[in-house]
């Protein structure tokens, strides 16, 4: 406890001057010894600073006691008996300095004689107290957090070096709160990129972003492997990356890993293959387009490719051998076909390109290929494009270009090439003075063609009558057929002609022994005739010897020569009108070649009836067909 001196009461001036009034009033004089009046002890002459002689415990020299009165008459009050009092307001044993009362004791009990307290509104804080990490000062020493070892709730921090958060165990401090770089745990993977660390999103990096262990865990992507680089893979090889490594694919779905044109999405051919994937060869694909030579049979596939059976000792077939088949064989390689024309041995196609290609025999150019008698395989016709249609003749060739002109390639020696010459031309020459054509024919030695104005044209031989113009004169150059108009289409067999009308008519013209006119008659003519019968016509197109017409109910009639059965009528009886084909139905495209018959029916299959001697039927025999049998190889796609 603090004794601190405070300034008396009675004032030693005062005493002074009150002195002389006092010996008035009690009669002493101030000579000889005054009245020890209190029995303190005090003589008057020895010891005058008496201060209080009516109180025997004031006097010089006495004992100062904490009552207010100067007791040792030093002119100071309770001097060295006072002690400071503090309040204490949180009841912590330590006061506010700012509250400080000097007092003989406490003037309360909310008063301590402590004031070191720094808040006296926390009891937890006051001298002595733990420091805490907490942003105060709990002890009182004037510092905050102070790292001393008092502080008992300090903590490791780690060196954060990428600043994400975490730190590792390269460098650690002890410390309330974090230093500048340093994070509270140690538990980082990489400290150099701040995208790893514990919690971190796992990103397809090839890093291991959360510090899991694994790298990638749970973000990378199963990629197939793709051995024909389709871009489609198989579900037996996989792997896990990122990003698909080269010859991998993010897709599973491919059936055929050994051939890129197989995958899902890749286009239908006629192939016996499932090519898009869906568990179905062929479907959905078409028989675009037929055509017959003499004893050698072809289909389009919509996929462009081109199909042939029968005879093949000029290479006709277009497979590059001289082997006979007696069921369809696609031609490798060729592609792109639209529309195909059987000659006499000799084969043609039109691409969707415009170009045309020839094969077979060439004896007199008519493959279009000058420098070979025989072609084995397609050979692109010299300087010729923008085609749109082909015919072809027993030896001779046509095409008709787009801007209506046509062309013509082969055997002339009855002028069938139409440019005014007998001259046989391994190369395309230019039929004279016929434009504004719209569908050509050819038959053995004479050729035809339908002009936009819908009338109809001949030139060639014309020994049979079969160029309709009333006489048995060979044209080296186009003459109108007589007395035709509103000509739909045109063909040509060996020695006669037809043509469909648009009113849906047929009428022929020409040799007539077999009754291939279909007038009922065997009599030739010499301009054309209407064929018995028939009305409401889609389709027509003749034979060697005789004709086929679709009707609007898809069934098929035929006349004219029938030794062979190319009728498919059950017989092997001429007919000089048209008769039905048995059995066949749904028929959507009619062919012809010189003694043999097929129709392609709605459910995309083949039949075929007449001559078989070479397997030009492909049926798989060389048995003559009298009704239809289908046509053997090719592919049954589902019907659209």
């Amino acid at each position: 406890m603090k004794h601190l001196f405070t300034p008396r009461r009675h004032l030693v001036g005062l005493f002074a001057l009150l002195t002389p009034a006092l010996f008035l009033l009690t009669g002493i004089s101030q000579c000889g010894n005054p009245e020890d009046v209190d029995d303190d002890g005090d003589e008057w002459t020895e010891n005058q600073g008496d201060c209080d002689d009516a109180d025997a415990s004031v006097f010089p020299g006495a004992t100062e006691v904490c009552d207010g009165i100067d007791q040792d008459c030093n002119g100071l009050t309770d001097e060295g008996v006072l002690f400071q009092y503090f309040i204490d307001g949180d009841l912590d044993g330590f006061g506010d300095p700012a509250t400080e009362t000097l007092a003989c004791k406490a003037p309360s009990s909310d008063y301590i004689d402590r004031g070191e307290d720094c808040d006296d509104r926390d009891g937890a804080i006051h001298p002595g107290a733990l420091e805490l990490c907490n942003g105060w000062d709990d002890d009182c020493n004037s510092l905050m957090d102070d790292n001393d070892p008092g502080v008992q709730d300090q903590s490791d921090w780690y060196l954060d070096e990428d600043r994400d958060g975490f730190g590792t165990l390269v460098s650690t401090v002890l410390a309330c709160f974090a230093p500048e770089g340093f994070a509270p745990t140690s538990d980082d993977c990489n400290d150099f990129n701040s995208s790893v660390h514990p919690n971190a999103p796992e990103i397809c990096d090839e890093l291991d972003n959360d510090c899991g262990g694994v790298v990638d865990e749970g973000v990378t992507t199963r990629f197939y492997f793709d051995g024909d680089l389709d871009g489609f893979g198989i579900v037996a090889t996989f792997i896990e990356a990122c990003i698909a490594p080269d010859g991998y694919s993010e897709d599973s779905t491919d059936c055929n890993d050994n051939d890129a044109q197989i995958h899902p999405f890749a286009p239908e051919r006629c192939n016996f293959l499932d090519d898009d994937c869906n568990a179905t060869s062929d479907d959905g694909v078409l028989l675009l387009d037929a055509d017959a030579g003499n004893n050698h049979s072809m289909a389009i596939c919509s996929d462009g490719s081109v199909w042939t059976w029968g005879y093949n000792n000029f290479g006709q077939l277009g497979d590059g051998t001289t082997t006979q088949h007696s069921s369809a064989i696609t031609m490798p390689s060729f592609l792109g076909a639209t529309m195909v024309a059987g000659g006499g041995w000799h084969s043609l196609a039109l691409k969707s390109d415009g170009t045309v290609w020839g094969w077979g025999q060439n004896n007199l150019g008519q493959t279009g290929d000058p420098a070979s008698t025989t072609t084995f395989v397609p050979v692109k016709v010299a300087s010729l494009s923008g085609v749109v249609a082909i015919a072809a003749g027993t030896n001779h060739s046509l095409a008709l270009k787009s801007d209506g002109t046509v062309w013509a390639w082969g055997s002339n020696t009855s002028g069938q090439l139409g440019d005014g010459t007998t001259t046989s031309r391994t190369t395309p020459v230019q039929v004279s003075g016929l434009t504004g054509v719209v569908s050509i024919a050819a038959g053995d030695l004479h050729s035809l063609a339908v002009r936009s104005d819908g009338t109809a044209w001949g030139w060639g031989n014309n020994s049979f009558y079969q160029l309709g113009d009333g006489t048995i004169t060979p044209r080296k150059t186009p003459v109108q057929v007589s007395g035709l108009t509103n000509v739909k289409e045109i063909d040509g067999g060996m020695t006669h002609s037809v043509a469909l009308k648009n009113d849906g008519t047929v009428w022929a013209w020409g040799a007539n022994s077999a009754g291939q006119l279909g007038d009922g008659t065997t009599t030739s003519r010499s301009t054309p005739v209407q064929v018995s019968g028939l009305s409401s016509v889609n389709h027509v197109i003749a034979g060697g010897y005789h004709n086929i017409a679709l009707m609007p109910a898809s069934s098929v009639l035929c006349w004219g020569r029938n030794a062979e059965g190319q009728l498919g009528d059950g017989t092997t009886t001429n007919r000089t009108t048209p008769v039905a084909s048995s059995g066949v139905t749904s028929a959507r495209e009619q062919a012809a070649g010189q003694y043999h018959s097929f129709v392609r029916r709605s459910d995309q299959t083949v039949w075929s009836y007449g001559s078989n001697n070479y397997g030009q039927l492909g049926d798989g025999t060389t048995t003559n067909r009298t009704s239809a049998v289908t046509v053997l190889g090719l592919p049954h796609p589902v019907p659209l």
